[in-house]
Parts: C-alpha cells; structure tokens; sequence
C-alpha cells in the first residue's frame, strides 16, 4: 500500500466518525455533558483531517 492510499483511508476513517457524530447530535436525547463531548470529538476529529490532507498534498509535491 501506497502512503497515498494509506492517508486516504485514515481520512475516509475520520470522514466516518465524524458521519456518526453528527447523526447521534441529530437523532440522540443527548444531555450537554454528552453533545459538549461530541463536538470536541467532532474538532479533534476536523484538526486530523486537515492534518492529513497537508500530508496528501506534501506527497504530490514529492518528486517521483
């Protein structure tokens, strides 16, 4: 496997976690405590994301 096609599975992992967190805001009875963990889930899982896909545009700089 590639290092392109490794970061582009870690990002379609974390694009999927943060698919779940969004449907449990929006379809669960969630107390404060519950949503206020989510959306820091939510900005961890976005700071990752932007991480990898620097990393992705890195590699496509990269001299074959």
């Amino acid at each position: 496997m590639t290092d392109e096609e490794i970061i582009m599975q870690q990002i379609e992992l974390i694009r999927e976690s943060i698919r779940l967190d969004w449907k449990k805001l929006a379809t669960e009875n969630l107390t404060f405590d519950q949503r206020k963990a989510i959306r820091e889930d939510l900005q961890m899982c976005i700071s990752a994301l932007k991480d990898l896909r620097a990393r992705l545009g890195q590699l496509s700089k990269r001299p074959s």
